[in-house]
């Protein structure tokens, strides 16, 4: 099978949200007149239901992304709720606090309109799991993937660099290897196939989105 030799988890975080959001916009029949349509926007208020086993209590916040509101509930036995509004998904963080505000954990995962619900347990909060948002378990699914082609390629970097030592040359972008493969910005991206050939560069947005697909399906 094809696979990526890297790419980067920010990177698919920003292809994937770059997505449009799976609740689209609803038409309908309105009573000004016969034919006529009109055209309702889309629900954009979410709920999320959190449930942590052997965590009786605490703090729970949740971050916005960049300049964003900050939200923050009591975890009463196990339980806490969070609710507000997003007109397209957005890619958020969870900390998880004891009352003293000592962290106890943090998680990424996509919010977006609809009713959330997470589950998990005290002493394995990485294995929590968001359901209710189509884009957080299509994330996943790529996350999956990607994780694994990663490890393929820090064994195969391990094995190609047990014996030499790589320095820069301080020359910046007249660099050799910067000349010889066209990096003129960082961040740059290089998409390889499983024989080491170039298939994609530079990618972003939905020209990144569709090469994933071609070679993660």
């Amino acid at each position: 099978m094809n696979y990526l030799s890297f790419i980067g988890g920010g990177v698919l975080a920003l292809a994937v949200i770059g997505r449009p959001a799976h609740r689209g916009v609803k038409a309908v029949v309105g009573a000004m007149g016969a034919g006529e349509v009109k055209v309702a926007a889309a629900d954009t208020t979410y709920t999320l239901h959190g449930q942590v086993a052997d965590l009786d209590t605490g703090w729970v916040f949740l971050y916005h992304p960049g300049d964003g509101p900050i939200d923050s509930v009591i975890i009463s036995h196990g339980v806490f709720n969070f609710s507000g509004s997003v007109s397209s998904p957005e890619y958020c963080r969870l900390m998880f606090r004891k009352l003293n505000r000592d962290n106890i954990y943090s998680m990424g995962f996509f919010i977006q309109a609809g009713a959330l619900e997470l589950k998990g347990k005290k002493d394995s909060l990485s294995s929590a799991v968001v359901s209710g948002a189509p884009i957080q378990e299509e994330y996943l699914q790529y996350s999956k993937k990607v994780d694994s082609v990663v490890d393929s390629l820090q064994k195969q970097l391990a094995k190609d660099y047990a014996t030499t030592h790589p320095s820069s040359d301080l020359k910046g972008w007249n660099n050799s290897a910067a000349v010889l493969y066209g990096v003129e910005g960082i961040p740059m991206n290089y998409l390889l196939d499983k024989n080491g050939t170039i298939v994609a560069k530079g990618l972003r947005g939905d020209d990144l989105e569709k090469k994933l697909a071609e070679f993660l399906h």
